[in-house]
């Protein structure tokens, strides 16, 4: 009976996480809905997870019940519109659409045909709000590991620490490209940084968190807030797991696998605080 007791509470208590946490995704897509004309910039390296986020964020894709997609590499410029599920008749008719997210390419040799204009407009206050995506380096490969240029034939076990290490060290450098353009920017804005892929580096939680608030990650956001009026700047961190997945490459090649115990549940409860601290900066933002 007590066993019954106890599995009861558990089905409760994830129904309860699941409902709050789709109800505070649809405050999500209503700030979007009322703020027409003011966008969101998505940046990050390639293979971190932007294009996913998103989708989440639009509303295009069901954080419970759609599986996790193969990576692809962003090629564009992505741009998701967040629409009403039950629009009125006169949204209808309007054919109303919220602001957009725009999602720039993550890979460095696109980054100057892409970049460029969004950067600028960045500067000129175009966007309201700035996602910084990153991964603690467990970047999807969009090919073999063996073609890699980490990849050592002679000493294999030794790729994926090395792998995840650069592109810790890419995430540092997408947010320094970005700084500068932040910094000349006058207007009112905010930053979010979202770590995702927390199922995958689970066990290294208490490293990954010193590495974005007192590692190189951290010491250049503070070096920005440096330089910021409080009343006109605000950044936030977050540490999603978007989807659960083990980390394997485009040939299905299994590097990681995922954490055990890092469950469903555990990933409504991260996308909660994800959503949580939207609505902060939503309240400061319209404040």
């Amino acid at each position: 009976m007590a066993d019954a007791t106890g599995l009861g509470l558990k089905i409760a208590n994830w129904a309860w996480d699941k409902k709050d946490t789709l109800i505070r995704l649809a405050k999500v897509n209503k700030w979007f809905q009322e703020r027409v004309g003011k966008d969101i910039l998505v940046v990050g390296a390639g293979g971190a997870g932007k294009s996913t986020l998103g989708r989440i964020l639009a509303g295009q894709y069901d954080l419970l019940l759609d599986t996790p997609e193969s990576y692809r590499e962003s090629i564009e410029i992505e741009k998701l519109q967040a629409r009403d599920k039950h629009p009125t008749r006169d949204q209808k008719k309007e054919g109303k659409a919220t602001a957009e997210l725009v999602i720039l390419p993550g890979q460095e040799h696109r980054r100057a045909s892409t970049w460029t204009d969004e950067l600028r407009e960045l500067e000129e206050g175009k966007y309201r709000g700035l996602i910084l995506v990153s991964a603690f380096g467990y970047h999807s490969l969009g090919q073999s590991y063996k073609l890699d240029n980490l990849y050592d034939e002679e000493n294999e076990d030794a790729f994926l620490p090395a792998y995840v290490a650069s592109k810790r060290s890419a995430e540092v450098a997408v947010l320094k490209a970005v700084a500068p353009h932040l910094e000349n920017n006058r207007h009112p804005m905010w930053v979010l940084s979202v770590v995702t892929k927390a199922d995958l580096w689970w066990p290294e939680n208490i490293e990954a968190r010193r590495f974005y608030r007192e590692g190189e990650y951290g010491v250049e956001m503070a070096r920005l807030l440096g330089r910021k009026d409080p009343k006109q700047f605000r950044h936030e961190i977050v540490y999603p797991a978007l989807t659960i997945n083990n980390f394997r490459t485009h040939e299905g090649e299994l590097l990681r696998k995922n954490t055990e115990g890092y469950d469903d549940r555990m990933k409504v409860r991260s996308l909660r605080e994800l959503y949580e601290t939207m609505e902060a900066l939503m309240n400061w933002e319209l404040r």
